[in-house]
């Protein structure tokens, strides 16, 4: 099976054993805050659920089910929910039965690679401003507390959903009429990007649960570091060499993901 497969079945299972793991009952006498807040995202009440939620962690900060809890009321609020990532993972797995056979061109293969990439970025929910916020407050509730494989998972996901934001909006890569773009904005771009995915990528790893997947986020982590460190000393001798360069010519890769200036 391929990385793309093997790491989207992965997905697919882990969030299965997600959703079926938060479905668990406990006696009606060892009813607790969590177990009230847990019942009211059931029903979909998520502010009422954020409220008494936030008002535990005020009190009890070292709570991390309650860390859990809040971040999923929060994530739920704002239409993140598990079925819509099953069905993303689904999809994405009929479509990675469709590249290309072996001998064909690194041509190909790349063009094969950017729409695959584009149909996953594209399957992830958008946000607005408002949401946004919201799920970057999730993440900093997740940022202490994160121990099993699903929570790992959960994080990932809320880091790709706010991923797509904010290189879509904040950190919008801007292009020039020309098809050119200025340094300075693609660098601070690539620098979002690079740091995100291997965040990212670092959560997935702990997820995990086989070795071989767990070895191909490894190399892929290891990979998107080593481009970090190349694409850093490029924009070094970029500014050192060229300090009148304002300005070049959008990467390929890059016009193809988002289909312009072609």
């Amino acid at each position: 099976m391929t990385l793309n497969r093997r790491f989207l079945y992965f997905v697919l299972v882990a969030i299965v054993a997600v959703q079926s793991g938060c479905n668990g009952s406990k006696p009606a006498e060892d009813v607790t805050s969590n177990d009230r807040a847990l019942s009211l995202i059931d029903q979909k009440n998520y502010n009422d659920a954020i409220v008494l939620l936030n008002k535990r962690l005020e009190t009890n900060p070292q709570d991390n089910e309650a860390r859990l809890l809040l971040a999923s009321a929060l994530a739920g609020k704002n239409g993140i929910i598990m079925t819509r990532f099953i069905q993303l993972a689904k999809t994405l797995i009929g479509k990675g039965q469709s590249r290309p056979l072996e001998g064909s061109s690194k041509w190909q293969a790349l063009e094969w690679q950017i729409k695959f990439a584009r149909s996953a970025f594209e399957g992830i929910p958008e946000l607005n401003s408002h949401s946004y916020s919201e799920l970057h407050y999730a993440l900093q509730v997740l940022r202490d507390g994160v121990s099993s494989p699903g929570s790992y998972l959960f994080r990932a996901i809320l880091r790709l959903v706010v991923f797509k934001y904010e290189v879509t909006h904040p950190y919008k890569l801007r292009i020039n009429s020309d098809c050119t773009v200025s340094l300075k904005p693609l660098h601070l771009w690539f620098n979002v990007v690079s740091s995100s995915l291997h965040t990212l990528v670092g959560d997935l790893y702990v997820a995990a649960q086989d070795q071989r997947t767990k070895e191909d986020l490894e190399r892929l982590q290891l990979k998107i570091y080593n481009v970090h460190q190349d694409v850093q000393k490029k924009f070094a001798e970029l500014n050192e060499d060229t300090s009148e360069l304002e300005s070049i010519e959008l990467p390929h890769a890059v016009k193809r993901f988002y289909s312009i200036c072609e």
